[in-house]
């Protein structure tokens, strides 16, 4: 890496379905550098006894839970098209964990790369449910809620009929323990997906 002054960094999202959703976040890694080795793109392999593609991960989620679309990025030592890049992975990838979209760029080794996560906003949940839109409403109202509807909150819900959706941004200086709370009010009748 360091005798390349040239590079390309590919950021990419992926969705992970129908099964995908069970694969732990070590499983998923060996899944990915083994698609990325298969498809012969032009990777940067790490240095050492055990080299593996440069990949990296925006964030990871608990076992169980589907996403839509997640980030990671890979450095290439040579430019590929964004299609290519997609189809050859894709390729050699789970059915269950697919590429959506990819964004290929020059870098160069004179500047520190960023990390994905540094960059990361934030997340949005979809919880289904199984109680009405009323009794979420309720639990909205309700004193336990006011902690996630403050002005000042990393919170922002939108309420649908047996769902709700949360966008929580991410903050250093806070935590996102108050969730558990609305998980504790609602525990009994949770959908898992």
């Amino acid at each position: 890496e360091v005798n390349i002054p040239l590079m390309y960094r590919a950021i990419f999202s992926f969705k992970k379905k129908n099964g995908g959703e069970f694969f732990s976040h070590l499983g998923q890694l060996e899944i990915f550098n083994r698609a990325i080795v298969k498809s012969k793109l032009p990777v940067i392999f790490t240095v050492g006894f055990n080299p593996l593609p440069r990949l990296e991960f925006a964030s990871t989620l608990s076992l169980g839970i589907q996403s839509e679309e997640e980030i990671a990025s890979v450095v290439l030592y040579d430019n590929v098209s964004e299609n290519e890049f997609i189809e050859k992975i894709n390729k050699n990838l789970v059915n269950s964990i697919q590429i959506e979209k990819c964004f290929i760029f020059p870098v160069t080794n004179q500047r520190r790369r960023e990390s994905l996560s540094a960059s990361l906003w934030g997340n949005i949940y979809k919880y289904d449910l199984k109680c009405t839109k009323t009794e979420i409403e309720e639990f909205f109202n309700s004193e336990k809620a006011q902690d996630f509807l403050k002005e000042d909150s990393l919170c922002y819900f939108e309420i649908f009929e047996n769902y709700f959706i949360a966008k929580l941004v991410f903050n250093k200086d806070r935590a996102f323990i108050r969730i558990f709370i609305f998980f504790q009010y609602f525990k009994p009748s949770i959908l898992y997906t």
